[in-house]
């Protein structure tokens, strides 16, 4: 089984804790890498908690991104109640191991390769 890089650090952080509590979306950001080894898609999202003694943000990084789908972003305020990434290594898609989506109101789904956390941080008062 895959582990999201920088899940212990965030754990460190927020304690034992749900995606799914990162429900508010503050930036989404999908660009194109060029690199040696191999061109890729890159998605990057800041989550902002709620329900928590203290509310925080996270960076979420993504890597080798294939079939983006969004509904119902840009109008007002994006919530993805049901924020999940999922572990399909096991499937045996080629060089595509994690699942990211919405159980609850399927706003937001695409595959990757890698998924990391890349920093989290409360919120100042």
């Amino acid at each position: 089984m895959n582990e999201i890089r920088g899940l212990r650090e965030a754990q460190a952080i927020l304690g034992p804790f749900c995606l799914s509590e990162f429900s508010t979306v503050c930036e989404l950001r999908f660009y194109y890498c060029k690199s040696e080894a191999q061109p890729a898609a890159m998605l990057e999202m800041v989550l902002q908690s709620e329900g928590k003694d203290r509310d925080f943000r996270m960076h979420l990084r993504f890597a080798g991104v294939t079939g983006l789908r969004l509904e119902g972003f840009g109008s007002a305020l994006t919530q993805i109640m049901g924020f999940e990434i999922a572990d399909i290594a096991d499937r045996g898609w080629e060089g595509l191991f994690w699942r990211i989506g919405d159980y609850e109101d399927d706003k937001i789904e695409f595959f990757c390769h890698t998924a990391e956390i890349a920093w989290v941080k409360p919120i100042l008062p």
